[in-house]
């Protein structure tokens, strides 16, 4: 967000002498923190983040270190709760600012990292803090144009519209965003951005195009976005009826999480394997490969054994087995069901449905 006259990058080993010396530059953690996130060792930039939180500085150069650290938590991590704290505790150092072009900014920026925590737990809430991002961020673009401070505004203004449910502006603000020099990693989360748009409005060739794109960057720093920039291509290849595309682009998905694990929290990452493992089994019912559901059902009922959705799992493999005509497999999964002290009435009810589908056990 400083536009002072470029200087020559320093490398990570004299940015961190610099703190060591006891730096209070702002520019010298943000510039630290950006090699960091791109090696990527986030957990590092992280602890960067809150020793600069920590140093006596401005009220907009701590709320701008506290929504770094805020949308590392949120993406990478999962963790909401604190992510919406740093987002409060920067909107708080910010209320008596004028309103200059940062402070506007960073009070969009923090207002939709409220709006993306707030999400799972109070959508009414979020949807209002979305609405104040798009009046800060909008503001900051008319008055003062796209710059490599203000560029960040469309990518969030791109989320944030994505969140109300308005692709068209998505599509226009991340075309937006495309047109500034803006790094590998920011440019594949826009163009995942664009896809998803694209695909929600129909415009599912554009869609698979522009995820192509998105997979042409390369980069360790990437790691966190791949799985899920996998995952929406293999939706896209879906609704295009290429199933052989859909399966690899989803496996692919797979193996981008496992290879993200040591980056981001493991149980967000396993939340996210289980609904891929979900999207392939609906792929494998789709196109009525029973041993292929089978196969990808048995892993969900393997490495997710606490799945909420357990008993759904083991009547669609009951079902799978029913039809390649092993009826005692069936059998044990459909009796798994009906033993299960926290099945639901429908859930007993398909299971003893299957059962009475099948022929009679052996003696």
């Amino acid at each position: 967000m400083n536009e002072s006259e470029p200087e020559e990058s320093l490398g990570e080993p004299e940015l961190r002498a610099r703190i060591a010396a006891g730096s209070e530059d702002p520019e010298d953690y943000l510039e630290l923190a950006e090699l960091l996130k791109f090696a990527p060792r986030f957990r590092e930039a992280m602890e960067l983040y809150e020793h600069a939180l920590s140093l006596n500085l401005s009220n907009i150069a701590s709320a701008r270190f506290a929504w770094e650290l805020g949308d590392l938590l949120c993406i990478v991590q999962g963790r909401n709760t604190e992510a919406m704290a740093l987002a409060q505790r920067a909107l708080s150092l910010l209320a008596d600012e004028s309103a200059s072009r940062d402070v506007v900014l960073l009070r969009g920026l923090n207002h939709g990292l409220v709006a993306r925590a707030l999400i799972e737990s109070d959508e009414e809430r979020a949807r209002a803090e979305a609405s104040r991002a798009v009046e800060c961020l909008e503001r900051v673009l008319a008055e003062h144009g796209v710059s490599d401070a203000t560029a960040v505004a469309y990518l969030v203004l791109a989320w944030v519209y994505g969140f109300l449910g308005e692709p068209d502006k998505v599509i226009a603000r991340c075309q937006a965003y495309l047109q500034c020099d803006i790094p590998p990693r920011e440019r594949a989360m826009a163009l995942d951005a664009l896809a998803e748009a694209f695909r929600l409005t129909g415009r599912l060739s554009d869609a698979e195009e522009t995820m192509k794109q998105a997979l042409g960057y390369s980069g360790a720093d990437l790691a966190m976005g791949r799985p899920t920039t996998y995952l929406t291509l293999g939706l896209i290849q879906r609704a295009l009826h290429k199933p052989a595309e859909a399966r690899r682009s989803l496996e692919d998905a797979v193996s981008a999480l496992r290879e993200a694990a040591s980056h981001g929290d493991p149980g967000l990452l396993r939340e996210r394997e289980r609904d891929v493992y979900w999207h392939l089994v609906d792929l494998h019912y789709e196109t009525q490969d029973d041993r292929e559901a089978i196969s990808v059902l048995t892993k969900l009922l393997t490495e997710h054994p606490e799945d909420r959705d357990r008993r759904r799992a083991l009547l669609w493999r009951g079902q799978c087995y029913a039809n390649l005509g092993l009826p005692e497999q069936a059998r044990r999964d459909y009796e798994e069901v009906l033993n299960s002290s926290v099945a639901s009435d429908e859930e007993r009810a398909a299971a003893q449905e299957g059962l009475a589908e099948l022929p009679p056990a052996r003696p």
